[in-house]
């Protein structure tokens, strides 16, 4: 869809991007506006994972908007072509302050902790998972 391509920094910053920014806000505004872009990953029980929008704001409602899920689901539709049944819903609340993405921070002696400042979890928590181990294991 390209969504992707203008919301996350590393691709929204090249100049390749305007172009496609350009046709979301001439084609689909709202999907700008309320931070869609298509992510689709399948579990292993043959359930598809579908998301994800972006409200930013010190004051993060609890609920979400139907109107957005709406929007998601037909995005999905389109893209695989086919109908998507909604099983259930899941709502992430990130924070998006501080000294960079992540830490990692040793708060005591045995205690090793790794904290997300943004929402990049999904994409690079596996790898902290791993790092933030090993250092854990070293120290063993």
């Amino acid at each position: 869809t390209g969504l992707s391509c203008v919301h996350y920094g590393a691709f929204a910053d090249l100049p390749e991007a305007a172009a496609v920014q350009a046709e979301i806000l001439r084609d689909a505004p709202h999907l700008h506006e309320n931070g869609i872009h298509l992510l689709i990953s399948p579990t292993p029980h043959g359930e598809l994972i579908i998301g994800d929008s972006h409200h930013y704001g010190s004051d993060p409602s609890p609920f979400n908007a139907e109107q957005v899920d709406d929007w998601m689901i037909e995005l999905a539709e389109q893209t695989l072509g086919c109908k998507v049944q909604v099983v259930e819903r899941w709502q992430g609340v990130y924070g998006s302050r501080g000294p960079g993405p992540f830490s990692f921070l040793r708060p005591a002696e045995g205690l090793s902790v790794a904290l997300m400042h943004t929402g990049v979890g999904m994409s690079v928590g596996p790898a902290m998972a791993e790092r933030n181990v090993a250092t854990v294991l070293e120290e063993i």
